[in-house]
């Protein structure tokens, strides 16, 4: 059986005062420790209208998560209303 992560990631730093960028470093890090923990893969959730953990890029920020893991899958989810859309990469 193979687990994966379904999460988001947001630009800001859940800490005060980090900077603007930081929550996409956290994103690649925390994926880099769940493959190391043995998840297999990571969906990129985005709430489109909404107003938070919405990536304008997550082909890029999925790329970057590629290059920084070894063997993990990756996939996207857009959600949008009562519209949900997923596509993924091995």
């Amino acid at each position: 059986m193979r687990f994966g992560i379904f999460g988001a990631a947001q630009a800001g730093s859940p800490r005060p005062g980090g900077p603007m960028g930081q929550g996409f470093h956290d994103f690649i890090d925390f994926n880099v420790e769940a493959e190391a923990l043995g998840y297999h893969s990571t969906f990129l959730v985005e709430h489109h209208f909404t107003g938070w953990n919405q990536v304008s890029a997550t082909l890029t920020l999925l790329t970057w998560l590629a290059a920084a893991t070894q063997n993990g899958g990756c996939g996207r989810c857009a959600v949008g209303g009562s519209t949900t859309i997923s596509s993924n990469c091995q």
